[in-house]
């Protein structure tokens, strides 16, 4: 079952995505781009989110991922499965956090990969809710936990805003 947003989880992973955009925007120079392309495509992978595959797939060409960093990047990608399977929450995204820390001998790695987390959950929830209402809710195949009126709601406001900024 691919994660979707309720009410209640959207309005608290948005207010998380907020708070961390400073953040997220200092972590491309924290970060190389295979550290947060291991984080993202781990996080992906857990979230199982169609729309993400496909850029996923296209960054992944361009980013090394076959570097000779092979044991850092291996500390990155469990981050990013760990932070999605359980949400950026519990004791193993903690541990895996603080070792991120220790083995670069940088916190500002650790919380650069943390805000690239919840970016890349933000994204991919984004993509399953839409994903959700159109395949599912509309066409009457929706999971019993789906809210229609959330789905349409969030999805009517989500492609205002595309073509609001397109025709900018």
């Amino acid at each position: 079952n691919k994660k979707l947003w309720t009410w209640e989880s959207a309005v608290v992973d948005h207010v998380r995505i907020v708070l961390r955009i400073p953040a997220m925007l200092l972590s491309t120079a924290i970060l190389s781009a295979e550290e947060m392309e291991a984080v993202e495509s781990a996080l992906s992978d857990v979230n199982d989110c169609n729309i993400s595959k496909v850029y996923r797939r296209h960054a992944a060409r361009m980013v090394d991922m076959n570097s000779s960093r092979g044991a850092n990047l291996r500390l990155f990608k469990e981050y990013g499965a760990s932070f999605g399977i359980r949400n950026g929450n519990g004791w193993g995204v903690q541990e895996i956090f603080e070792n991120i820390a220790i083995s670069t001998g940088q916190a500002s790695k650790a919380s650069a990969a943390q805000s690239i987390a919840f970016l890349q959950m933000w994204m991919d929830l984004v993509g399953n809710t839409i994903l959700g209402f159109l395949k599912g809710s509309m066409t009457g195949n929706g999971r019993s936990e789906q809210n229609v009126s959330f789905e349409g709601i969030f999805t009517h406001m989500i492609f205002e805003g595309i073509f609001t900024l397109y025709y900018l």
